[in-house]
C-alpha cells in the first residue's frame, strides 16, 4: 500500500507542475527530454512510466527489495557518467531534471535585450579643445 502512495504521489505531482515537493525546495523540474534548449513540461504519460520505474520495483514480494536497490545502484552509476546526470528512470520515461534557479525567464531575458538595443545606441563623441588635457 505504501509503494502505491508514494507511486501516486510522484506521478501526480510530476504531471500536474514538474515538481515533487522535494524537487520545488531544491529548485528543480522535471522535463521532457527532447534534444533542445527549451524545457516541455512533462506529460502524464511520462510522469506514469517515471514514478512505476521508481516504485514498481520495491513493491515486488521478497526479491523486491534486491531488485530496487540494484537498479538504484544503476540509476546512480547512469547519473554519474551522463552528461546530463540523467538516471535510469529518466532514460525510460524521456525526461530530464533542469535546474529551474539557474536560469531567468526568457521573456525578462527579451525584455532586457530589447531596453539595451533601444537606449544603449553608439556612445557619443566630443571633439576636443585644443589646448585642453587628453
Amino acid at each position: 500500500m505504501q509503494f502505491a502512495a508514494a507511486g501516486v504521489y510522484i506521478v501526480v505531482l510530476t504531471a500536474l507542475g514538474g515538481q515533487t515537493i522535494g524537487k520545488r525546495l531544491m529548485g528543480t523540474r522535471v522535463v521532457v527530454d527532447h534534444g533542445g534548449p527549451t524545457a516541455l513540461p512533462i506529460s502524464w504519460l511520462s510522469s506514469f512510466v517515471r514514478g512505476a520505474a521508481l516504485t514498481v520495483p520495491a513493491a515486488v514480494p521478497v526479491l523486491g527489495g534486491l531488485l530496487a536497490v540494484g537498479l538504484l545502484l544503476a540509476a546512480l552509476g547512469l547519473m554519474l557518467v551522463d552528461d546530463l546526470s540523467r538516471g535510469l528512470h529518466d532514460r525510460v520515461a524521456g525526461t530530464r531534471v533542469v535546474d529551474v534557479r539557474a536560469a531567468p525567464r526568457p521573456s525578462i531575458l527579451v525584455r532586457q535585450r530589447a531596453n539595451r538595443r533601444t537606449t544603449a545606441g553608439p556612445a557619443p563623441r566630443y571633439k576636443r579643445r585644443r589646448g585642453s588635457p587628453p
